[in-house]
């Protein structure tokens, strides 16, 4: 018994001699944001909107002709202005690629979904189409 009592003592000496030398861990935020912000956003659900009708969710006025999208609410964020406003992503369709910028809130779209301008939709297809499929991510 005495014999099994030093054994146990050893063995947890030896792990916490090892867990004491380990280098200490450190998780940096702003490293795992900036990947999260490199991620693409595949097979998402993208139609057209007006955002003329009024003031968008980010505070500006925009015309149909400006490359301009609402970001599902999911992605949006909360708070005024949303912490996605302003920024610049790249959609692709079908191989035809287009930048622009996030300025309002979609809450009718799904996770990853966005509304484009018809001057933007019209970049990847006609606007009677009215439903793309594509992918996009912050640039």
């Amino acid at each position: 018994m005495r014999l099994q009592s030093i054994s146990s003592l050893s063995i947890l000496s030896a792990i916490v001699s090892l867990a004491v030398s380990a280098a200490p861990f450190e998780f940096n935020v702003a490293a795992r944001n900036a990947d999260l912000g490199k991620r693409t956003f595949s097979n998402a659900r993208l139609t057209w909107y007006d955002p003329s009708v009024g003031i968008t969710a980010c505070g500006g006025t925009f015309s149909n002709n400006d490359h301009v999208v609402a970001l599902n609410s999911q992605q949006f964020g909360s708070g005024f202005p949303g912490p996605n406003c302003g920024k610049n992503i790249r959609i692709t369709v079908g191989g035809k690629s287009a930048t622009a910028q996030v300025v309002d809130n979609c809450p009718g779209c799904p996770f990853a979904g966005l509304d484009l301008t018809e001057g933007l939709f019209s970049v990847f297809a006609d606007l009677s189409v009215g439903v793309l499929t594509g992918s996009w991510d912050f640039i």
